[in-house]
Formats: structure tokens, C-alpha cells, sequence
């Protein structure tokens, strides 16, 4: 793992915990309520989870409950990729191969220069005019015209 990803778990992990274990005044003004206390002087109240236990305990078998149909859902959704990956293996019909440049045409030779010359010739016209093209597109800025008039020769 690289240093970054390291340090910005580090740090995720040491924020949430830290969140977690300290609750915050609430006030009351009037109707709204704020983590700053109000100019007139509102009430400070403390947050607290107002259900009963049973309450609690039958949302957390709803969670619990949740999260097992959502495992079998993602199950089953893997299973259906799997088959469909399956399917379209077996089909006759082949993914499209990515399209190659049309060969120039071949030039006409002259038949009264020896082969040797042409061959001579070709390599060392290959060699000037072939560079190897990116395999992706890359964006570049021009160069700036005023920097390299102004700068000193």
C-alpha cells in the first residue's frame, strides 16, 4: 500500500472515531435548534436516543434482516452474470476486432532501378518518416509564444 492511501485510512479511521465519542450540547431557541447558544439565552438540552429498548432491538433485527436479502440479492446477481457471461461465450457471434488502418496502396516500382536500391532506399525512408504513435490520446498545451520571444538570448 502506498504511503498516501496508508495515511488517508490512518486519518479517516482516527476521525471517525473520534466523532463517535463525544456527544455535543444542543440548544434550544425557541423553536430552532443550534450547537451555538442562543444570544437570548436558550436551554441546553443533551441528545438522547428517546426509544424504548424493545423499540431498539426490533430495528436492529430490521437491519440484521436487511442486510441478509441484500447478501442473497448480490448472490444471485452474481450468479446471473456468471450465467450470462456463459451464454455469450458459447454464442457464434464474435466480440468486433478494433479496426486497422487501410494499407496505402503499394507504389509502382520502376523495373529499371535494381532491387537492391529500392530496398536501400525504402529502409532509409521507413526510418524517417515511421514514429511510433501513442496508444492514447494525449493533451497538450502549445507552447507560449511570448516566453520564448522575451526570453534572453
Amino acid at each position: 500500500m502506498n504511503p498516501i492511501a496508508r495515511n488517508a485510512t490512518l486519518f479517516i479511521a482516527a476521525y471517525a472515531i473520534s466523532t463517535g465519542v463525544m456527544s455535543q450540547k444542543v440548544y434550544r431557541c425557541g423553536s430552532t435548534y443550534s450547537q451555538i447558544p442562543c444570544a437570548d439565552g436558550g436551554v441546553a438540552i443533551e441528545p438522547q436516543d428517546a426509544r424504548t429498548k424493545a423499540q431498539k432491538t426490533q430495528a436492529d433485527a430490521v437491519i440484521r434482516s436487511d442486510a441478509v436479502t441484500a447478501k442473497s440479492m448480490e448472490k444471485e446477481r452474481l450468479q446471473q452474470e456468471a450465467q450470462a457471461q456463459r451464454t455469450a461465450g458459447k454464442s457464434t457471434i464474435t466480440p468486433a476486432e478494433p479496426k486497422k488502418p487501410p494499407k496505402a496502396p503499394e507504389p509502382v516500382q520502376d523495373k529499371s532501378v535494381p532491387v537492391s536500391s529500392r530496398l536501400e532506399a525504402g529502409k532509409a525512408a521507413g526510418a524517417k518518416s515511421k514514429k511510433k504513435e501513442p496508444e492514447y490520446f494525449t493533451a497538450q498545451t502549445a507552447p507560449d509564444k511570448k516566453k520564448a520571444a522575451s526570453a534572453p538570448k
